[in-house]
């Protein structure tokens, strides 16, 4: 079995996808209950970025809801409803690093579901 804590490494996500470098700390956006939110700004843009929780991205049927999943959110996008889908980089929208999975965002875009405000 895998490890299923988080392993948060902002800074070889940003290198490894081209984000830029980090211009300070990555600020954790609360109100999220599966997953973890994070404010990363670097010196390219704002970015959004969720970091998917280990233990749910383990189930053998995670991958395949996730996909699913986005592919709803880019159809309803480009039909014109309101949604903001992950960023796409090297071929798909599921970014991974030493075993930690991650979706981000252009920040300008994202509205936290629970407070008004732009991230």
């Amino acid at each position: 079995m895998g490890n299923l804590n988080y392993n948060l490494n902002f800074e070889m996500l940003c290198a490894k996808y081209g984000l830029g470098h980090l211009k300070n700390e990555p600020e954790q956006v609360t109100g999220g209950l599966l997953h973890r939110m994070y404010r990363l700004q670097t010196d390219k843009a704002l970015y959004a970025v969720k970091a998917l929780n280990p233990q749910i991205m383990h189930r053998d049927t995670a991958m395949n809801n996730y996909t699913l999943s986005e592919k709803v959110a880019n159809m309803a996008y480009q039909n014109g409803i309101n949604a903001v889908p992950a960023i796409v980089s090297k071929d798909s929208f599921m970014h991974e690093f030493e075993g930690q999975f991650y979706y981000y965002f252009h920040g300008s875009k994202v509205r936290h579901c629970h407070q008004e405000v732009l991230i």
